[in-house]
């Protein structure tokens, strides 16, 4: 049996976003439907009630250049984060030499 590469990338992903949100509180949602974490923002060791979605996105297949990032997605998943309530982030990990 193999893991596939996709899922070593996705678990690698998931761990640096928690490790940049490691002072906030970072919430993995298991049945996810497009919102993979609820992040609560912490200021000075307070909770302030700040709140948003992320939708994590981890790849090797993304086109940098020094002025934009291209990443091909489904207008459909657009629509479903402009309506979402929170704020909402589309956060990409870009890993260029994983295996």
């Amino acid at each position: 049996m193999k893991k596939p590469l996709s899922h070593s990338i996705g678990n690698r992903a998931e761990s640096l976003l928690q490790l940049y949100f490691s002072d906030w509180i970072c919430n993995p949602l298991k049945n996810d439907y497009g919102n993979d974490y609820h992040i609560t923002v912490v200021d000075n060791e307070k909770v302030t009630g700040y709140q948003f979605l992320v939708q994590l996105k981890g790849t090797q297949k993304l086109s940098v250049t020094k002025d934009y990032l291209k990443y091909d997605i489904e207008t459909k998943y657009l629509k479903y984060y402009q309506h979402q309530f929170l704020p909402y982030f589309l956060s990409f990990f870009y890993l260029l030499a994983f295996r």
